[in-house]
């Protein structure tokens, strides 16, 4: 059986750096003065917190991302709007202010499964302008607020709100040549 490669650590220019024989993977951003990690991949935060204590290298924590509370009090984005009693979390003003502030949260709440790109548009006599879509490839995060709301893309969903469209409607606008005719 052949013997697994010693793995180590070492710091190159404010990089933590994982080796393994010849492979090598930055694996976490470390400033020294502050003794503060950003950690690249998170399931190596044990051994870097391990590999900084043994070799006696200042560790004060790990440097987490602003959370949108923070956000917040630095007005670096609106405060959330409140909810309307009526329609609850679907209020326009917050449906829109999650999808452009907290889109993990959006997609959660909303239970968008599937991001469409419009691939162009119909004139029909009954119904006007009608928009074509098809599946993307791109996962759901990658979504362009101004473009949902432009029509360009089209956010498929669990639940109906001003921005998104239930997977029951957009199945409406399909047209099947099946079935009838067996």
């Amino acid at each position: 059986m052949a013997e697994q490669e010693k793995v180590e650590y070492t710091i190159e220019k404010g990089i933590i750096i994982r080796s393994q024989g010849e492979d090598r993977l930055d694996v976490a951003k470390y400033n020294a003065s502050t003794g503060r990690i950003a950690l690249m991949d998170k399931r190596y935060r044990v051994p870097v917190i391990r590999f900084l204590n043994d070799k006696g290298h200042k560790y004060e924590g790990l440097e987490e991302e602003s959370s949108l509370a923070e956000k917040e009090a630095r007005n670096e984005i609106p405060p959330r709007p409140k909810m309307n009693p009526r329609v609850a979390d679907k209020t326009p003003a917050l449906v829109k202010w999650m999808a452009q502030h907290d889109k993990a949260a959006f997609i959660a709440r909303y239970g968008v499964k599937e991001l469409q790109i419009r691939t162009h548009i119909e004139k029909d006599e009954m119904f006007g302008e009608v928009s074509h879509y098809e599946r993307s490839t791109d996962p759901v995060e990658s979504y362009d607020f101004e473009d949902v709301v432009a029509g360009k893309q089209r956010l498929i969903a669990d639940r109906k709100t001003c921005i998104t469209t239930k997977m029951t409607d957009a199945n409406e606008n399909e047209d099947y040549d099946w079935g009838l005719d067996d």
